[in-house]
């Protein structure tokens, strides 16, 4: 075997050191969860008007949905030099979505507000303060132009200082609540509202005006847990977001003691012990999300991981297979033009095939685990997916945590197999969707 490029090897070990950071997929909101109130709040709508939450609470049902204009590039021909507000990004498509709900529903008592916040607004965690927190008048001209040119008829409010945004802990932009006539939060989604389609949003919008009962729901909405326990799980999270993780593992277990069948006090405790090294707890709490939610493969995944860190190869192989087998296709939504679709993209796969694969490396099943990981990319980057809403999804390249790992054991298994080419593309592939991870990381620190 030829001499490997000592610079691309140690650059992956170093690869493989740094991801050994968690990874947490952003959620919608910190202040608030759905099965909560929505915090009510007043500002003023684009016509100038003041408007307030508070006024529909027990009267309508409510979309809150919070967005940002984008800045496009330079300015086309015959348009002002410098950038331009772009009205023909991804957005645009979800507020015209909200409008036909708006035009269907709003005699049954559905209320759209559309929170936006200035463009270039950001709070600044490390400082608590908002930069650029005023609206241009470019922009404020911009929104009408909008408004007025697609007949949108709901209401939309400018958050200006993003005093909204804090009060409900908005984390990314797009974020999405529908709320209840009674002013409980029952979905909630960190991303646009048709997310997942648009046959989601409208089964909820019938629950949360009363149009249907709950139950007529089926699947759409997750375990309500009581508000007590919701109050100490909220606490816990603060808890844990300061590193005081004995306030936090307290906070939890009163969550759980008043609400037994609330899992995701489970899901924290079982982290935290698997931190922490106490593999009796750790096991325990996993076995209680496998009594809780049987069906929900990402906990066999949780319990695979475990058991093969643990020692425990037959249990992890068991896992990871019951995981794939219970990762479900062919959800139906509803595409662009109307038309019924189904969306293909496995959500676990990918994960019990990279722990197949480190099981694999563990037992030096060199060829069984290069097969596992290069299954488990297929998932990772997409190429399981089909469905307009899903391409656009593979488009922005949104990149998994164990991408770069899976690169990088495939990296180390070529090496030692004498392929040199091999190697070195997929420590590369590895270096460069690492590279992505902390770039969208920095960038969600400030936003």
């Amino acid at each position: 075997m030829g001499m490997i490029n000592k610079k691309n090897f140690w650059t992956a070990i170093i690869l493989l050191f740094l991801l050994n950071t968690a990874i947490v997929p952003a959620q919608a909101f910190n202040n608030v969860r759905k099965g909560e109130k929505a915090p009510g709040f007043t500002a003023n709508k684009i016509d100038g008007v003041s408007f307030s939450l508070d006024s529909l609470i027990g009267k309508k049902a409510v979309i809150l949905f919070f967005w940002k204009l984008e800045i496009s590039g330079e300015a086309k021909e015959g348009e002002s030099s410098g950038k331009v507000y772009d009205a023909s990004t991804k957005w645009i498509q979800e507020i015209a979505a909200l409008q036909k709900m708006n035009s269907k529903y709003k005699t049954d008592g559905l209320e759209i507000i559309g929170v936006t916040a200035p463009v270039k607004s950001v709070y600044d965690k490390q400082n608590k303060n908002v930069r650029n927190p005023d609206f241009t008048q470019d922009e404020i001209t911009a929104i009408n132009k909008y408004l007025k040119d697609n007949e949108i008829t709901f209401t939309v409010i400018l958050d200006e200082g993003l005093k909204i945004y804090n009060d409900y802990g908005v984390v990314p932009f797009p974020s999405t609540a529908i709320i209840n006539t009674e002013g409980i939060i029952i979905h909630e989604l960190s991303s646009y509202p048709t997310f997942g389609g648009e046959k989601i949003l409208e089964e909820n919008i019938k629950i949360a005006t009363g149009l249907v009962k709950p139950a007529e729901g089926k699947k759409t909405e997750k375990y309500v847990p009581k508000p007590k326990a919701s109050e100490h799980y909220k606490k816990a999270v603060q808890f844990r977001e300061k590193d005081k993780i004995d306030k936090t593992i307290e906070e939890l277990k009163l969550a759980v003691q008043e609400d037994p069948k609330y899992i995701d006090p489970h899901k924290i405790l079982a982290a935290i012990y698997r931190e922490k090294k106490e593999t009796e707890n750790a096991m325990i709490e996993l076995a209680t999300l496998l009594e809780l939610e049987p069906e929900n493969p990402m906990n066999h995944i949780l319990y695979g991981d475990f058991s093969l860190e643990n020692g425990m190869p037959e249990d992890a192989k068991k896992e990871y297979e019951l995981a794939i087998k219970g990762d479900t296709t062919g959800t139906e939504y509803i595409g662009r033009g109307g038309e019924a679709k189904k969306r293909i993209r496995k959500i676990a796969s990918g994960d019990a095939y990279y722990g197949l694969g480190m099981l694999a490396v563990k037992e030096k099943k060199k060829d069984e685990a290069i097969e596992y990981f290069l299954k488990a990319l297929t998932f990772f980057e997409g190429n399981t997916s089909e469905g307009d809403m899903i391409e656009q999804m593979s488009k922005r390249k949104e990149i998994h945590p164990n991408q770069p790992k899976a690169h990088y054991e495939l990296g180390i298994l070529y090496l030692e197999k004498g392929d040199e080419d091999k190697s070195i593309k997929e420590f590369k592939e590895g270096i460069s969707s690492y590279q992505t991870i902390i770039k969208k990381l920095l960038k969600q620190k400030w936003d």
